[in-house]
């Protein structure tokens, strides 16, 4: 009875609406980009989906209907791994404008990971997101399937490559993710573990930083030792090249928000070309009405 129970419930959550339709455009967009012979319709009628579906936001799909996306394509791309390459791929605002927008409103790279926690749930029902800062550059997170939900290997790689991805966004270098714990190797749970480099601008900052403190501590030992003339001529140089860390650093930041404000500009015109494509589909379905209305009447 229980197994019988148990086979019940794990076919109810195959079919269930688990994954939003911004995971398959994600697909879509990399295929377009790096293997634009394969017909995309074919894979999408395989796995019965519509254009129409992937391009709703609001749209959930099925177990059964994203793992019948990735059987065919992984047939076609003979590449096992593009799971992965496509979860990367989600740092191109051409992949997913609205989710890199909304990632680059954060500061920094840890609170972009530690918002997934309440993201997650945009983009998948099938799983729990936990996450805990471990240090400044490193975080771990937890992902925990839902009762009756199957997740397959592939579907954990690409949560992979979107981890790898959003660092990127901030140190334009994809983070270093180790998997200690994976649901499909028996463990209760998938653990993740996240480490990103700093950016320029930090790093030259914290030069500044140094180089003020270091300045102030030879300034004032030298200033026992050295006659007046030639300690003035020390705190000069001192004092220049810290001006000169903090006016590079500076400068390193401005270019940084330069590029992230460039970039929610693209993501704002992709707003713009969905939000066109649904007042287009809402006229249509006002014309449509409007004829039948006229013939009925």
């Amino acid at each position: 009875m229980v197994s019988s129970s148990g086979s019940h419930n794990e076919h109810k959550r195959i079919d269930d609406p688990l994954y939003n339709s911004l995971l398959i455009k994600n697909y879509i967009t990399y295929i377009k980009e790096f293997h634009p012979d394969i017909e995309i319709d074919s894979i999408l009628n395989y796995a019965g989906i519509t254009r129409y579906e992937v391009e709703d936001q609001g749209h959930w799909l099925s177990q059964c209907q994203v793992d019948r996306f990735n059987e065919l394509l992984i047939e076609k791309t003979g590449n096992s791994n593009i799971s992965r390459e496509v979860g990367r791929y989600a740092a191109s605002s051409k992949a997913s404008g609205a989710l890199r927008q909304y990632t680059l409103g954060f500061v920094t790279p840890s609170s972009a990971y530690r918002i997934l926690e309440k993201q997650a749930s945009t983009l998948s029902r099938g799983f729990t997101l936990k996450t805990r800062k471990i240090a400044s550059d490193k975080i771990e997170v937890t992902v925990t399937q839902k009762p009756g939900v199957m997740e397959k290997p592939y579907q954990c790689e690409n949560r992979t490559g979107i981890f790898e991805a959003v660092a990127k966004l901030f140190t334009n270098e994809l983070a270093k993710v180790e998997h200690p714990s994976c649901f499909h190797k028996g463990d209760d749970c998938c653990r993740y573990i996240i480490t990103w480099g700093r950016t320029r601008s930090i790093i030259w900052n914290r030069g500044c930083n140094y180089s003020i403190l270091a300045s102030m501590l030879v300034s004032l030992a030298l200033f026992f030792v050295l006659p007046i003339l030639p300690w003035v001529f020390v705190v000069l140089f001192c004092v220049l090249l810290a001006m000169t860390f903090s006016l590079y650093s500076q400068q390193l930041k401005k270019k940084e928000l330069s590029t992230t404000i460039e970039t929610q500009g693209d993501a704002a015109i992709d707003h713009l070309d969905e939000m066109n494509i649904r007042y287009n589909n809402a006229l249509v379905i006002q014309e449509i009405g409007q004829a039948t209305s006229t013939i009925l009447d």
